[in-house]
């Protein structure tokens, strides 16, 4: 995995890290609904296997039409 990535092994996401503003990034979209819940469960590893000096997670929920790679509030609804 070069750096700056994020990949599957198994049913782990893997990140090779770099110090290159919010990158990596992995989103996924849904089905448009009206109405309902999303419900999302994960478990963040925090282990650093390089020298990667400062580790963030961004979780949006917007529309993924109008979002945008390099602004955090494009099409955002929420920011968890």
């Amino acid at each position: 995995m070069s750096n700056g990535t994020a990949a599957r092994s198994g049913n782990r996401l893997v990140f090779s890290a770099v110090d290159a503003t919010n990158r990596p990034m992995v989103s996924r979209s849904f089905t448009r609904v009206s109405s309902g819940e999303v419900a999302w469960a994960f478990e963040f590893d925090w282990t650093r296997t390089g020298s990667e000096g400062t580790y963030r997670l961004f979780m949006q929920l917007g529309d993924s039409g109008l979002m945008s790679a390099n602004n955090w509030d494009a099409g955002v609804a929420v920011n968890l």
